[in-house]
């Protein structure tokens, strides 16, 4: 599907402004990554990341108000929907979602870590860019995002290979082509 430039950067600048009010809202509340899963992924992840990140339950992960704008547009948001989601990240913080608890908390936190270097590696403005275009590129099919194709690829690298570490940073810098 074509979209207009327009309606493309309106897209990437709400997404960014509502991942900052996710994280503003939501951090002050979080605490550390639980030891259990820290001790489980110490190997994949660097000291900075792990101590960094921070995890909120929240009832529900929320959608984006401006998904009701998308779809006014004529998008076909439908297939995007957090509030079904186990987490979601945002830059630094990891939302898990009391409404869907995950079939393997380990895995999502993974997944979710993943998601918090590609923001290091990114930048907000610049993911926010990706994950908006990857979208529209995956055809409005949440498991179509690059960005997200990536974390799952790792996390399922990490549930299918116990005890075998590898570095997420640098696996995340091949993908993003950061040398």
């Amino acid at each position: 599907m074509q979209i207009p430039d327009e309606i493309r950067a309106w897209a990437i600048d709400q997404t960014r402004a509502w991942i900052e009010e996710q994280r503003t809202l939501h951090r002050p509340a979080g605490g550390k990554v639980p030891a259990v899963a820290t001790d489980a992924v110490r190997g994949f992840f660097t000291p900075a990341i792990l101590q960094g990140a921070r995890v909120t339950v929240v009832p529900v992960i929320p959608n984006p108000p401006f998904l009701e704008q998308a779809r006014a547009l004529g998008l076909p948001v439908d297939g995007i929907d957090f509030s079904r989601r186990y987490g979601l990240t945002v830059v630094d913080t990891i939302l898990i979602s009391q409404a869907a608890p995950p079939p393997d908390p380990l895995r999502l936190i993974f997944h979710e870590l993943v998601h918090a270097v590609q923001y290091e590696f990114l930048g907000l403005e610049e993911f926010s860019r990706q994950y908006v275009n990857g979208i529209v590129a995956g055809g409005f099919d949440y498991y179509r995002i690059p960005l997200e194709v990536m974390a799952y690829d790792l996390d399922l690298r990490f549930a299918d290979n116990p005890g075998a570490t590898f570095s997420v940073i640098e696996e995340v810098r091949r993908a993003l082509g950061h040398g």
